[in-house]
């Protein structure tokens, strides 16, 4: 688990799949609903990150439950990518930036 994860790292990571996304000049409603669940993710994510890091010491408990919370942005971007049914190629390269990222930590 990353043990030095900053707001930044949330700021950095949704620019770099905005880019992803507006690579070739469009941004769909669907791309947008995927970044959206990433970002709505991500922020859940930090939120936990900083409060099991208030003490200073991060438990098991408080590790498992990061991990879990990080392993549920990808599973929920899937789903959210699959909801019509069609995972273009942008939305394809999100989900491999996605897994990479998750993959890192």
């Amino acid at each position: 688990m990353k043990t030095h994860w900053k707001r930044d790292d949330v700021t950095r990571m949704i620019q770099d799949l905005s880019r992803i996304i507006g690579a070739d000049g469009v941004v769909t409603g669907d791309e947008l609903k995927l970044i959206e669940s990433i970002e709505s993710d991500l922020i859940k994510f930090t939120r936990s990150y900083m409060k099991a890091l208030a003490d200073n010491v991060i438990t098991q408990e408080e590790d498992e439950e990061l991990k879990r919370l990080w392993e549920r942005m990808y599973d929920n971007a899937v789903k959210v990518a699959r909801g019509d049914g069609v995972i273009t190629a942008d939305e394809r390269n999100i989900l491999l930036r996605v897994m990479e990222k998750v993959s890192e930590n």
